[in-house]
């Protein structure tokens, strides 16, 4: 008989307890949703180059390989202490590409008529207003081609910053005013997601030009883009 009171004594604390584990359950799921609005926010941000990569060729052709070599190195030679004259960073500049290729005449078997030597020179310009005079004073020089010539912004993570308080801003102002039509405030942000990340150096689109004030620049714009959640009530 005690055996079967004391049983039935765990069963009734096992029900009240389970009873307080439910009612507390129900006053959880009672808790208030909160409300948001969600918006998207882009911002875009120009700026203009402040750097330009060059890589131009000298190349030299002659029966004889040491002769075109040695015309390659008396230009190089210039090209390189010309650019030092205009205040280029020695550690921007490189000649270490160097090439020498054998020339042949196919026509009749394959003779060899001669050797083609060529060294590519490539630098960093930190002021892109001389771009066209420094250009015209390689050519001069002995380049034989001009390889490359990017413009580009070389503070792109500061722009894309830029970009993403003004995407921030845009989509503030969009959530503004969706409460104010729903009749509501907002209280703050709830979360945010990038949905962009920055687009490292940035290169500009050089049109072909023949002097300084005919070239013309186009530049891509840094774009940022947010997905924010605001609390409102």
């Amino acid at each position: 008989m005690n055996n079967f009171f004391s049983r039935t004594k765990v069963l009734v604390q096992f029900i009240f307890l389970f009873s307080l584990l439910v009612g507390t359950c129900g006053v959880n799921a009672d808790t208030k949703e909160t409300k948001v609005i969600e918006v998207s926010g882009k911002g875009m941000v120009y700026n203009k180059p402040d750097r330009a990569s060059v890589v131009v060729l000298v190349e030299q052709m002659s029966r004889v390989a040491e002769k075109a070599k040695a015309v390659v190195d008396g230009d190089t030679k210039q090209i390189t202490q010309f650019l030092l004259n205009q205040n280029i960073d020695e550690t921007a500049l490189d000649t270490s590409s160097y090439n020498i290729y054998p020339q042949y005449n196919y026509k009749e078997g394959k003779d060899l008529i001669g050797y083609r030597v060529s060294r590519k020179i490539s630098f960093t310009l930190n002021d892109t207003g001389s771009l066209f005079k420094v250009i015209d004073g390689l050519t001069r020089r002995g380049a034989s081609q001009i390889l490359q010539q990017n413009l580009y912004y070389s503070q792109a993570d500061k722009a894309y910053e830029k970009a993403l308080e003004l995407a921030f801003s845009d989509a503030k102002k969009k959530a503004g005013i969706i409460a104010k039509k729903s009749n509501a405030s907002i209280l703050g942000v709830h979360n945010v997601i990038e949905m962009s990340q920055a687009q490292g150096i940035m290169m500009a689109d050089v049109q072909a030009f023949k002097s300084a004030e005919s070239m013309q620049v186009a530049l891509r714009p840094v774009e940022a883009s947010l997905r924010i959640r605001f609390e409102i009530k």
